[in-house]
Order: C-alpha cells, then sequence, then structure tokens
C-alpha cells in the first residue's frame, strides 16, 4: 500500500499592521463595517475642522487638566445656523432667550434639509473666537463644536494654504488672519478676558476693582469699535452693572452720537436698554431725542423695536408717550397740538377737529400694520395700541381685512387689555370659517388664556360667539377640563368656570364688563339661540366640572371666591339664567353628603384657629342659600344633613348662624327632617338663648 501524503497546511501568517486606517484603506484592504464608520466619523470631524478651524483635540502632546470655573463666551450668534453637507437632518430647537411679554407664543421645532453649499471665488475658514495660548484656552477648545464657532471669509489662496498647514499650525494661522483684519483683535481678547475675571463669583472685591479699571482704561477711545460685536457687548453691560457712575457717564458720552444705530443693533442695543434701567433722568431724556422722530422706522425692525417698548412703557413720560404714538397716526401727527401747547393731541380728538385727515391717517397705519402685524412685534403692547385705534376707527372694507390679517395671530396679543379688545372685535367680526381658524389656534394654550388678567375675557366672547359649539368643546372646553384645577382657583381663571354655569351673572360679573361683552350680541355672524349654545358649552364641561366639585368641595366651600362656584351649579333656576342647567340627581346628593361630612366635624364656638363650616362666613352663606333651594328639588341638603348626629345637631344652637342652619333645615326640609330636629333639639334649652335665630327657630319648634 501507498503511502497517504497529507496536505501541507499553510502557515498563518500574521496580519500586517498598519500605521492608520487610511494607510490601510490606500493599500486596497478591505475594510470591515467598524472600520468603515471610524473613516466616516473621522472624515466627518476633519470637515468640521476645516469649517470652524478648531485644532484636532486628540494631539498625542495634549494633556487634559481639570476644568477651572470661568465663564466664557456665547461666540456664535444666537440665530445662526452652520450645516455641513453631510448630515441629513439637523434639528433646529427654539431659543434659550426670554420670550418677552407675550405669554401665548408656542414653541416651534424646524427640521432643515440638507443643503449642498455652492463653489464661490471666496470661500470660508473657520476659527475659534478667542485664539490664545494659554492652558484656558486649550481647555475651552474642549467644548463641543456645534457651540462655538467663529466663521470668516478667505480667499482661495489662504484656504489652499490653511489646508497645507498641519493641524497644529492652523489655529495659530487663522490667528494671525484675524489679527491682519482686524487691528483691536489683541485688545478685545484682553477685554473679554478681564470681563471673565470681574463676573466670577471668587474674584476678590480688590481685583475686581483693579479689573475694572484696566478694562476701562482698554476700552476708553474704542468704544464705537466694540460695541457692536456679540462679544465685547457684553463687556459693556458688565461695566453697567459695577454701579460706578463715573465709568457710566464716560461710556454714555462716548456713544452718545451713536444711540440710535446701537438701537437697530442686535447686540448694542442692551447698552441702551441698560443706560435706561440705570442712568440719569438727563441720559434717559437724550436716548429720547435719539428715538424721537424715528419710531416709525424703529418699530419696524425687530430689535429696536423692543427698545422702544421698553422705553415707552417703563421709563417715557406722558408727554413723550403722546409724542410716540403720534408718529405711527401720520408723518405730521405729532405736530398736532392742543390749544394750550401742552400736550399733543389723540388720535380721537385728531378726527374730531378735522375729519377730513381720518383716512389719510388710517391708510398710513394700515401700512405700517401690514408690515409690522405678521412680525415678532405682534406681542409688544405698543403694537397693541396701535391696533386698537386703527380697528376702533377704521372702516368696514379696513376691518375686514385686519381681522384675516389677524386670524392666526390672536393668541398672542390677549395678554394686554387693548390687545385682548383687538380680539374681541376680530372674533365679533371674523367669518365663520375665520372664527374657526381662531378656536384651533387656541390649541394648548386654553389655559394660560384663562389664567390670564384679560385673555380669559377672549375666551368668554368666543363662548358668546362661535355657534359651533363642537368646535369649542373640542379645542377650548376639553382643555379647560383637563386642567380644571389650575383655572377653577386661579382668580380669573375661576371666572371662565362661572360663565360658563351662568353666563351674564349680574351678581358675580361687573357691569362694566358685561357691557363689553353686549357689544358683540347683535354681530352678523352669530345665528344660533344664545341659550342653545350655552347650554352645549354647559355639557361639555359638565363631567369634569362635577367630577372636580365632589372631590375637592371642602377646599372650594372655604376659598374666598370659589365657594359662588358651589353656588353657582347647586343653586335652583333663577330670572338671570339664560338656559335650563340641570344637575343630575347622583351627583347633587354626592355634593351634599360632602357638606355633610364637613359638617360633621365637632362644633367648638369661635374658634379662631379654623372656623367650624356652620360658622365660617363662605360656607355658612351657601348652605344657607342651598338650603331655601330644597323646595326645587327631590333630593335635598337638610335631609343629609339630617343624618349628621343629633348631639352635634343639638350644639349648633349655641352659635346664631347655627340657628339659622337648622331654622332654613326645618323650613324647606321633608317631614322627616322635621322629626329629627323636634327630637335632637332641646326647646327648653332653645328658650335660654338671646340670639335672634334662636328665637326665630323656638318659635317654629314650640308651634
Amino acid at each position: 500500500m501507498g503511502v497517504v501524503k497529507r496536505p501541507v497546511k499553510k502557515r498563518m501568517q500574521k496580519k500586517k499592521k498598519f500605521k492608520s486606517l487610511e494607510e490601510k484603506k490606500k493599500k486596497g484592504i478591505h475594510l470591515s463595517q467598524v472600520e468603515r464608520r471610524i473613516v466616516r466619523k473621522r472624515k466627518l470631524q476633519d470637515d468640521l475642522l476645516l469649517q470652524e478651524g478648531i485644532t484636532s483635540k486628540q494631539s498625542e502632546d495634549f494633556t487634559p487638566t481639570k476644568d477651572l470655573k470661568r465663564v466664557s463666551f456665547a461666540e456664535n450668534l444666537e440665530h445662526t445656523k452652520i450645516f455641513d453637507g453631510s448630515i441629513k437632518k439637523l434639528q433646529i430647537g427654539p431659543s434659550t432667550a426670554s420670550p418677552g411679554k407675550g405669554i401665548l407664543t408656542k414653541s416651534a421645532v424646524k427640521i432643515v434639509k440638507e443643503s449642498e453649499p455652492k463653489l464661490k471665488e471666496k470661500d470660508e475658514v473657520g476659527s475659534t473666537a478667542g485664539d490664545s495660548h494659554t492652558a484656558d484656552e486649550e481647555r475651552s477648545s474642549k467644548k463641543s463644536l456645534s457651540k462655538k464657532t467663529f466663521r470668516m471669509r478667505v480667499t482661495k489662496g489662504e484656504k489652499a494654504k490653511y489646508l497645507s498647514l498641519p493641524k497644529k499650525e492652523r489655529k495659530e494661522y487663522v490667528r494671525k488672519l484675524r489679527l491682519k483684519r482686524s487691528p483691536n483683535f489683541a485688545v478685545s481678547m484682553q477685554c473679554k478676558k478681564l470681563w471673565e475675571k470681574i463676573r466670577n463669583r471668587q474674584c476678590r472685591e480688590e481685583d475686581r476693582e483693579r479689573y475694572v479699571s484696566e478694562l476701562c482704561g482698554l476700552v476708553k477711545g474704542k468704544a464705537k469699535e466694540f460695541i457692536y460685536a456679540h462679544d465685547t457687548s457684553r463687556v459693556f453691560e458688565c461695566l453697567l452693572n459695577q454701579k460706578r457712575p463715573g465709568i457710566r457717564n464716560m461710556l454714555f458720552e462716548e456713544l452718545k452720537p451713536e444711540l440710535l444705530k446701537m438701537i437697530k443693533s442686535s447686540y448694542a442695543k442692551f447698552f441702551v436698554i441698560g443706560m435706561l434701567k440705570v442712568g440719569t433722568p438727563q441720559q434717559r431724556s437724550t436716548v429720547y431725542e435719539s428715538i424721537r422722530g424715528n419710531c416709525v422706522s424703529l418699530m419696524r425692525n425687530s430689535s429696536s423695536a423692543k427698545v422702544l417698548e421698553t422705553f415707552y412703557n417703563d421709563y417715557a413720560r406722558l408727554q413723550e408717550r403722546s409724542e410716540i404714538i403720534a408718529e405711527f397716526y401720520s408723518k405730521e401727527a405729532a405736530l398736532f397740538k392742543h390749544v394750550n401747547h401742552e400736550r399733543i393731541l389723540s388720535l380721537e380728538e385728531i378726527i374730531a377737529e378735522d375729519p377730513s385727515k381720518k383716512q389719510s391717517m388710517m391708510n398710513y397705519m394700515q401700512d405700517l400694520l401690514r408690515n409690522i402685524v405678521p412680525k415678532s412685534q405682534i406681542n409688544l403692547s405698543l403694537t397693541h395700541h396701535l391696533l386698537y385705534d386703527f380697528i376702533t376707527h377704521c372702516d368696514k372694507e379696513q376691518l375686514t381685512e385686519m381681522v384675516d390679517l389677524l386670524k392666526d395671530r390672536i393668541p398672542m396679543i390677549v395678554h394686554t387689555w387693548r390687545g385682548a379688545a383687538v380680539a374681541l372685535r376680530c372674533i365679533w367680526n371674523a367669518t365663520s370659517k375665520e372664527r374657526k381658524l381662531i378656536v384651533k389656534n387656541f390649541k394648548g394654550l386654553v389655559t394660560k388664556a384663562c389664567l390670564d388678567e384679560f385673555g380669559h375675557r377672549v375666551m368668554m366672547a368666543i363662548f358668546d360667539s362661535v355657534d359651533d359649539t363642537v368646535l369649542v368643546n373640542k379645542y377650548i372646553i376639553r382643555e379647560i377640563g383637563n386642567d380644571i384645577r389650575s383655572v377653577a382657583f386661579n382668580l380669573y381663571g375661576e371666572k371662565v368656570l362661572h360663565y360658563l354655569v351662568h353666563p351674564r351673572d349680574r351678581r358675580f360679573f361687573s357691569s362694566s364688563v358685561l357691557k363689553i361683552f353686549e357689544e358683540g350680541d347683535n354681530n352678523p355672524h352669530s345665528k344660533k339661540q344664545p341659550g342653545l349654545r350655552y347650554s352645549e358649552l354647559f355639557n361639555g364641561i359638565y363631567e369634569p366640572l362635577m367630577t372636580f366639585l365632589i372631590s375637592n368641595m371642602e377646599e372650594l366651600l372655604f376659598g374666598e371666591y370659589t365657594h359662588l362656584l358651589v353656588l353657582n351649579i347647586l343653586e335652583k333656576r333663577i330670572e338671570t339664567d339664560l338656559f335650563e342647567r340641570v344637575i343630575k340627581d347622583e351627583h347633587r346628593l354626592s355634593c351634599y353628603e360632602e357638606i355633610r361630612k364637613i359638617c360633621e366635624e365637632e362644633f367648638v364656638p369661635c374658634n379662631m384657629e379654623r372656623f367650624h363650616a356652620i360658622e365660617h362666613p363662605h360656607v355658612h352663606f351657601i348652605i344657607t342659600k342651598l338650603l331655601k333651594s330644597d323646595q326645587s328639588f327631590s333630593v335635598k341638603l337638610s335631609d343629609s344633613l339630617a343624618k349628621i348626629d343629633s348631639g352635634k345637631l343639638a350644639s349648633w344652637i349655641s352659635c346664631n348662624k347655627g340657628c339659622f342652619v337648622l331654622l332654613g333645615m326645618f323650613e324647606n326640609g321633608s317631614e322627616q327632617t322635621k322629626t329629627i330636629l323636634r327630637n335632637a333639639i332641646s326647646v327648653k334649652a332653645l328658650k335660654n338663648y338671646t340670639t335672634q335665630g334662636a328665637k326665630i327657630l323656638y318659635a317654629h319648634l314650640s308651634s
């Protein structure tokens, strides 16, 4: 037999090591899925570094040190977005800045699609703003790439040189470019470093004084060059907050010629607002001189409009306010003065004096409002003032156009009384389709509107005017029911619930408020009978309202205003009711049982820590009123109170208010209740009391 040779196994060759994945890829070696992912990630990082000019964070000689507490600059514009072509989608979140007074504005999230950058003659190379060789700057460079960016325009030659340099030298190259283009770059960096030290809470007071003096020396004579930058403008705000009048006066005098330009600047405007806050009356007058005659142009710009709003609301005198408003009526309206030349004429006075000017002034205001209403200026009270004046005096055609312009933005104007008045007129004069859009725009904002001092009136106007109660129940009533506790225990939210339960109740609403709503009763677009409309809205809120009432009866009864809500829901129908309010017997019985449990507490007369329900002014008032309604219902409160232990009932005769409660039970209760009271109360003991309630009760029981 021949010898069978086994096949010789090849020895396993050692894998050749490569210095990097890029070298391995160049050799044509197949990369694994993980390696390909790493290569793509590194390529993306290199692209970002190329755009933002940030040196590599993973240099071999970098020694990480512990971060110290320091303040860094937000060196990217708040609304500036830098997109990379390799990123599929970018999530843009809302601004972190304060939204201002406007309480009903919803934040939006935008999805930005991929966009390919076009090649131009000049390209962009990024660099960190604040380049320095200090260890602090190295630590700050380790922060997120997307949070700290700086962009500058460079030529193709400069970009080519930038790309040819090693990564360690690119930062220095960009710094030299910035020094070449901005001679004050080094000074601005020193100012920002001092600003960081001054702001640090751990800085000693003597050191802070030295830093402030040094900072003043740096910015003196260069304020006009630094005040408009997003970073160095904060240095001036810091100096304003040092409470040193000499520094404030020095900066203000140097920047006085720039006031109008600063008001229109996105960053310098904060210095002007700061001077209005901490400046002298003479300095505020100087600011007003820059504003006067330019109010219309300032109002068209969102940045300058906020400065104008701040001055108008917080610092302007009556004469200055009149002059500011008059500029929006017409170009020459500010010249129309009263005969005694002490004040500017109002719009009503101008029209009454010369009616021929009305149409031209309305056209002038209409053109202005078309420009500012779609912008963020819609939140400002100054805009609401102009809208109110315009809608009050415009003709029908102009009113129709303004309603169409405002129908999507009603929630943004309801936080001032003039804005709410404009919203009411828009609702009254809107068509059915426009009203549906107005109602839908309140989705998610109903609770805020109900809790607002003036916004709750807009909710009531919707209840009065919108015939589509299914839509109102879906978008407004349901949201009120879902957050009914917040609404009920708020001073203004409670009025909304009162209006749903008992609309136009003159016992609760003042005549001046009802007079406002009566203006919209004859609007041409409301066809449904008011009683039917109110009944359908009450049915929408009925279930959550009764559930809340039963669960929180004690808190509602002892509340300063909420006790009236209990009465309005459970009392019998009165002459001023606009619809028949029906409460189910099981719900009424549950409410009465909760009241009985509250009254079952041991009665201690004149307990100053917490009055008993019988002696408490609010609860006693509600119980006596509800007892008078017993004869109208099969379910009676007196029958529920009669279930209380006879000894506790007898103890109520020691209090005058307790005697009147027992008297109400006896007069309005069933025969069984009367028998229980006769057996529980001792007529002999009752005769010894001299209170008015005891005397009347004795007369009824002894007869």
